[in-house]
């Protein structure tokens, strides 16, 4: 039985419009997810329905062989943890160590308990240091590793990332990204990142394609991305690897590989070879 399985979703916010058509598929437990397509193809409302913030006007959502529905919710939120979009947003405490400890006091958890886990994930995700820190004296990718940090204390298994480095610069979406990276290498965490970020995307364990509210690809990022010239029909970017074997191409030299590190061993034995 699958983790998460989406069935036959649908949803609009008025009848003219459907925003989500007949979506389908499966998510294996511990896997890095990423759901990809461009703006309006419906990524975010389907980050929404498997939080249960919106309800679906046809289909079902179940959730380790619970269906999402008014019985469920509780139980299922509680496995769940979201980081949004916008850091700014998101923060609660007046420092750092409270806002880590705010879910947890929404628990009922035991202060002796909830100081552990607070110094637990910030050492996880960095942050030791700066957690009697305020928001104000943040950057954008501390306060998304504090995001972070609280959904982790509360033992969720679930993370949904909800375009969670789009506001950042470079530096800082490139510490969430390995930070996430990271944190999925025991694969305890099921990771599920709604996302502009076609590198990340070509990367994930499984990639889902979304194309005007439906399904049109869901299979390793590296085969989603396969065939540049359908991606770029979509309206999407092509990946940094598919550039260079296209560059190379062009130039009579096919290569295989499906990584940067593949295409530099390749190109190594063709200059040895040349």
């Amino acid at each position: 039985m699958s983790f998460i399985s989406v069935r036959n979703l649908k949803f609009s916010y008025d009848e003219k419009q459907q925003l989500l058509d007949d979506v389908s598929f499966d998510i294996n437990k511990g896997d890095y997810v990423a759901i990809v397509g461009r703006n309006g193809s419906g990524k975010s409302t389907l980050a929404k329905l498997l939080m249960g913030l919106e309800s679906a006007d046809g289909g079902s959502i179940t959730i380790d062989g619970l269906e999402l529905n008014e019985e469920n919710i509780k139980k299922i939120r509680a496995r769940m943890g979201i980081v949004f979009q916008n850091p700014d947003n998101q923060f609660i405490g007046a420092t750092v160590r409270d806002d880590i400890a705010f879910g947890l006091e929404n628990r009922c958890v035991s202060h002796e308990d909830m100081q552990n886990l607070v110094d637990r994930f910030a050492v996880k995700v960095g942050l030791e240091n700066l957690l009697d820190k305020e928001p104000e004296a943040l950057s954008g990718g501390q306060k998304q590793r504090v995001a972070l940090a609280g959904v982790l204390a509360m033992q969720s298994d679930i993370i949904i990332l909800d375009e969670a480095t789009s506001m950042l610069d470079p530096r800082g979406r490139d510490t969430i990204k390995n930070l996430v990276r990271e944190l999925h290498k025991d694969k305890s965490l099921t990771i599920i990142s709604i996302t502009h970020d076609i590198e990340e995307a070509y990367k994930a364990d499984d990639c889902i394609l979304l194309c005007d509210g439906r399904v049109c690809d869901h299979n390793k990022g590296k085969d989603v991305f396969k065939d540049a010239k359908r991606i770029r029909a979509i309206g999407l970017d092509v990946p940094f690897v598919g550039k260079v074997k296209e560059a190379f191409k062009e130039k009579g030299i096919f290569l295989e590989g499906d990584s940067e590190e593949e295409i530099v061993g390749e190109l190594w034995q063709y200059t040895l070879k040349n």
